[in-house]
């Protein structure tokens, strides 16, 4: 047995595994210096490649960046070019003097100085009346009027209409109230509304604050079909504007390319007998029109801090109607609303003229409050002051209760003859003046106060608040 153990032990020791011993392969430190200075040499490559690269690369970087700074700004800020008053309401409606119709060989003669033999200037020859009734009767004969040359006519005003109702929208106001029971319950009431601007972000539509003022939300319908819900930017008590606003985003490319912003005219333009077409709801429903002239322009309407031209017409309107008046170019030049439907009880169509209300719709455009004073006022003329023995100025017929002009001291029957650096003080530059500040501003308002030894001049401080 121990032999047997022996020769296993030996058997074992015989077959015993190699062992082996792995030398680690000793490092090269020139290999290593040389990968280091090319990793360096391609880092500095690479480097100068960048800056290179950076170089020619900012000033288009900087562009990009910095040209977004100067248009996002004054994106929606909504600028409206004034007009000039260069006609007089006064004069406007006065007979103006026609000349004679001349012939063109007429015409050239006349524009030179004709002379005599002698040298001496013939008088102008002109035509009498006669002569001028027997020219026109002629011209009648030569073509006379159809009535397919009415129908015509008619047809290229619808056309003007039909181009306008693209502006016009739909305002459905939802207002909450209750009934004698105390019961809660929602009633609608539709206006009418117009867009007059549209930027990238918005679209700008007026209409009359009255209709939407108690509105707990707005929904807006375009005359495409389209319709959506809005909110009102801001509204302007004293001339009864509200503009409402609508984001682009909420038009498919298709609808917003069906609507169109109307063009704002010049009602300063406008001359008695001028034709006009009202569009929006005059008839007490939507998307009707009616046809007229104007009867006058002499007529104001008389409002807190402003006094603003009224357009009267012969077109027909109902009772409870509102809406816009257009010239024959599809031009907006006056804005009916409802609070001066309500003003007279009449079944034709009065409108506020637009050029008095620009100032006024550029400010709440822009989401500002207008400056309020707090009088109504009429103005005292140098005719008047001259014959009346008056300071020439602004006559204070009423001071608004708890109104800035009632806490700064001023009074009826004061005449107000400077505020700020204006002089020569009316209505209409007073109006201006208030649209071109902000609320909170204070001003130095100069009256005269009439006591018993006559008028005694007075300086107020005024500082403008917000008409609510």
């Amino acid at each position: 047995m121990a032999d047997n153990r022996d020769e296993q032990r030996q058997d074992t020791q015989e077959y015993e595994f190699v062992k082996e011993r792995i030398i680690e392969k000793p490092k090269k430190k020139k290999n290593f210096f040389i990968k280091l200075i090319g990793i360096i040499v391609l880092g500095a490559a690479f480097g100068c490649m960048g800056a290179v690269t950076f170089a020619f690369v900012l000033p288009y970087v900087q562009q990009t960046i910095e040209k977004p700074e100067e248009t996002t700004t004054p994106e929606d800020k909504v600028v409206i070019p004034k007009d000039d008053d260069t006609t007089e309401p006064s004069t406007s409606e006065q007979p103006q003097t026609t000349t004679e119709p001349t012939s063109t060989e007429e015409q050239s003669t006349t524009d030179e100085e004709p002379t005599t033999d002698g040298g001496a200037v013939e008088e102008p020859k002109y035509l009498s009346e006669e002569e001028v009734k027997e020219l026109i009767k002629q011209a009648l004969a030569e073509k006379e009027l159809e009535l397919t040359d009415y129908q015509k006519l008619f047809g290229r005003m619808y056309e003007v209409v039909t181009e306008a109702n693209n502006s016009v929208v739909t305002i459905t106001s939802v207002k909450s109230s209750t009934d004698i029971m105390d019961n809660l319950y929602e009633e609608s009431e539709n206006t009418s509304g117009i867009i007059y601007n549209i930027t990238e972000n918005t679209v700008f539509i007026l209409t009359d604050w009255d209709s939407v003022k108690d509105a707990n939300f707005i929904k807006v319908s375009f005359f495409g079909g389209f319709s959506c819900n809005a909110a009102v930017r801001m509204y302007d008590v004293s001339s009864n504007m509200a503009v409402i606003c609508v984001d682009t985003v909420l038009f498919d490319e298709h609808s917003l390319g069906k609507i169109k912003a109307v063009t704002l005219g010049n009602s300063y333009n406008v001359k008695q007998g001028d034709p006009v077409i009202a569009i929006g709801n005059p008839m007490g429903y939507m998307y009707t029109m009616s046809y007229g002239v104007v009867t006058t322009v002499r007529n104001t309407i008389q409002s807190v801090d402003a006094v603003y031209r009224r357009l009267d017409t012969s077109v027909i309107k109902s009772n409870e109607g509102n809406g816009f008046l257009i010239n024959l170019n599809g031009e907006l030049i006056g804005v009916v609303l409802s609070s001066e439907a309500e003003l007279e009880n009449s079944n034709v169509l009065n409108a506020l003229a637009l050029s008095d209300l620009k100032g006024r719709l550029e400010v709440i455009s822009n989401n500002r409050e207008v400056a309020y004073l707090g009088i109504l006022g009429q103005d005292i003329t140098s005719d008047i002051a001259a014959s009346q023995n008056l300071p020439q100025g602004i006559y204070v017929s009423q001071t608004i209760i708890d109104s800035p002009a009632y806490a700064a001291g001023m009074q009826s029957g004061d005449i107000i003859i400077g505020m700020a650096d204006m002089n020569n003080m009316a209505m209409k530059s007073m109006r201006n003046y208030i649209e071109s500040i902000a609320v909170g501003d204070m001003t130095e308002v100069t009256v005269m106060r009439k006591g018993k030894n006559g008028y005694t001049e007075l300086k107020l401080e005024v500082i403008f608040g917000a008409y609510k």
